[in-house]
């Protein structure tokens, strides 16, 4: 309707140069937006004691869960990490080392879905978490410092340890940081799944006319749907529908499409005539 934000015009009005330490986020939770307090990524990073309880329930989920959940649905969607549930901002602490591997990581984790997911298909931002009473002008300033990459040009050729719960060289690096005093800043992480853009031709959709968006599986084999602020996962007969209903919506759309324009064209060709 007009005047209403769609989730797009939303995501684009937070783009924030940086956060204050326990204010909220400025949404909830939604069919698009996620919070997550923790960085685990995929099914490895989940220490064991998180991952069942004694009903052999998970008592932790990794945020790969959401990120395929926003990759099947054409809005696409933000998953902010180092936001609690009810959307106070925390951040998480991360060295540049730390940076550098959360983004292999999260590219890592993408090269395993099916089908694969193309680095087009998403933006990973770090956001610098700032303390609320840090000087208003200097706000600007101080993110911009945060945010910058400072990098040692050895340890940069060091390859991270991905798919694991033993923790990467990075990890201890960020231990030594702390027991040396040395402050360690905080970042909400920004992952935005772009919606899926049936025109643009490096999206490989279904069908070559229709380029309806695909549907994903993530590393554990799973395809998780959105469900405004939750996720759920399907069976397989459950997902081919749902594939089918994304593919004819799309072609009766085209079909439409393709209408107008006949219409138009053959409109355009009578007024050409009759000025004869």
């Amino acid at each position: 309707m007009e005047g209403e934000d769609t989730p797009t015009d939303i995501s684009s009005k937070m783009q924030h140069q940086y956060f204050l330490k326990f204010e909220y986020m400025p949404c909830d939770e939604d069919q698009t937006h996620e919070f997550k307090a923790h960085k685990l990524l995929s099914v490895e990073d989940l220490p064991r004691y998180k991952i069942e309880n004694d009903l052999g329930q998970s008592k932790c989920k990794s945020v790969s869960r959401n990120l395929c959940a926003f990759l099947n649905t054409e809005l696409g969607g933000t998953l902010y990490c180092g936001v609690n549930d009810n959307g106070q901002i925390k951040g998480l602490k991360f060295t540049q080392y730390q940076r550098d591997h959360f983004s292999g990581a999260l590219s890592d984790l993408f090269s395993r879905y099916t089908p694969k997911v193309s680095p087009d298909r998403y933006k990973l931002r770090f956001v610098p978490v700032l303390l609320p009473d840090t000087n208003e002008k200097d706000r600007d300033e101080l993110a911009m410092l945060t945010a910058r990459v400072c990098h040692d040009g050895d340890l940069t050729r060091v390859p991270h340890l991905f798919r694991s719960i033993e923790g990467c060289w990075c990890e201890k690096d960020c231990r030594a940081q702390r027991d040396l005093g040395i402050g360690i800043s905080r970042y909400v992480i920004e992952i935005n799944i772009k919606p899926w853009d049936y025109d643009d031709p490096s999206n490989e959709g279904i069908g070559k006319v229709v380029n309806a968006f695909p549907i994903y599986s993530n590393e554990e084999g799973r395809a998780v749907f959105r469900r405004q602020g939750s996720t759920t996962t399907y069976q397989f007969d459950e997902v081919a529908n749902i594939a089918y209903f994304v593919a004819n919506a799309r072609c009766h759309q085209v079909i439409a499409d393709l209408h107008k324009k006949i219409e138009l064209t053959i409109a355009s060709i009578a007024s050409k005539l009759r000025t004869r």
